[in-house]
């Protein structure tokens, strides 16, 4: 192999990186059989959190508009009280179009700095639910999202709720298909660990965020 040349083993800088290298794997591994051993999955709410109102966010940014007719007729199907608004980056009026058509709401802000943070950020002064549920404009939630998710806030501690992605195309590549287990991986050991030891991450999206707790940090 490349390293069992004599001179490698000589050179102390490329010593240094393999053994950094070791480290590095051994102490992730370590970690991950941490995380794994303490994970453990949240008993699911019976039912719904009735009198929370909820916004539910789709960000979009010149994307084909077939892929967001689908994110927003998925959003819009789903069971609940809930109003749906199509946050639009990119000031198209043929998405103005379609989510008139789709009963969504449309907000597209004329200044565009910090991405998709910025462009929830500005949605937030124009709404007022509760709850932000946030999708991105690939994803196409269940219509019982909300009834399987909103129960948590319950706790009045809960922020942030965020639900496991699938992908429906697992068989279409090697890569769906990769991406796919590594997900599960993550989203269940990896994740659950993680929540139960105090360090649960937010992903950004198929997430909900109770609106307080959004305001007591500053925003997205």
């Amino acid at each position: 192999s490349w390293w069992a040349e004599d001179d490698r083993y000589r050179s102390p800088l490329l010593l240094l990186v393999l053994a950094a290298a070791l480290v590095y794997i051994v102490c992730r591994l370590l970690l991950e059989w941490i995380l794994n051993l303490a994970a453990r999955r949240s008993p699911a709410p019976s039912e719904m959190e009735t009198h929370l109102s909820v916004d539910v966010f789709i960000t979009a940014c010149r994307e084909p508009i077939d892929l967001v007719r689908e994110a927003l007729a998925a959003a819009t199907a789903m069971r609940g009280a809930k109003r749906v608004w199509l946050l639009d980056d990119g000031g198209d009026p043929a998405l103005a179009e379609l989510a008139s058509q789709l009963g969504s709401g449309y907000l597209a802000r004329k200044q565009h700095q910090n991405a998709k943070a910025g462009n929830i950020n500005a949605a937030l002064p124009h709404t007022e639910g509760d709850v932000i549920a946030i999708f991105d404009i690939d994803h196409a939630p269940k219509p019982d999202f909300l009834e399987k998710s909103l129960g948590y806030f319950r706790d009045p501690k809960a922020g942030f709720v965020q639900v496991m992605l699938t992908f429906r195309n697992i068989d279409e590549s090697w890569v769906a298909r990769s991406a796919t287990e590594s997900s599960l991986e993550f989203y269940n050991p990896t994740y659950l660990g993680a929540d139960r030891m105090g360090g649960a991450t937010l992903m950004g999206s198929n997430a909900l965020i109770r609106r307080t707790a959004l305001a007591s940090i500053g925003g997205y």
